[in-house]
């Protein structure tokens, strides 16, 4: 299945396999001032208090061979990266603590959801979201056709 069929404006659309978030306002706020250090493309430290990281969240679905990736932002404390950095560096994994900053516009109140990252030696991050939400229930389930074609139809008519 690479295309469905939209109940809203009665043409096929393409799936999608993955979205962006832009950067969240923790990161934007500070931008221009010295209590932002930016790390890499996906990593800035505010007031060496907090690591801000892009992650991705993962969506199975009950389609073969498809998932939704949604690569999102997390704030977790500075300290506690620290204190397992040395695990990391050694190539293992470690997970962490995290809330999302991101509002993902398919699942209304994802912003400031609980969540747990987990870091491999590639530095790419897994989260799965704690908080109860859709989104959790949603990351647990493979989500069914139907489920995937009503979010297809809120991406592509979001501004409607």
């Amino acid at each position: 299945m690479k295309k469905f069929h939209c109940s809203i404006c009665d043409k096929n659309h393409f799936l999608f396999y993955s979205t962006e978030s832009p950067l969240p306002n923790e990161v934007l706020d500070y931008e221009d001032s010295k209590d932002v250090t930016q790390l890499s493309e996906d990593a800035y430290v505010i007031k060496k208090e907090h690591l801000i990281f892009a992650a991705h969240i993962n969506v199975t679905t009950e389609i073969p061979n498809y998932e939704i990736h949604y690569k999102v932002w997390v704030k977790l404390n500075v300290k506690d990266f620290d204190e397992k950095f040395e695990i990391l560096t050694s190539g293992n994994p470690i997970t962490l603590e995290s809330e999302i900053l991101s509002e993902l516009p398919f699942y209304p109140k994802s912003r400031g959801l609980k969540a747990t990252l987990t870091l491999d030696k590639s530095r790419s991050g897994l989260i799965e979201v704690e908080s109860e939400s859709k989104l959790k229930n949603d990351q647990q389930h493979a989500i069914t056709k139907e489920r995937l074609i009503q979010i297809m139809e809120n991406f592509y008519h979001l501004g409607d």
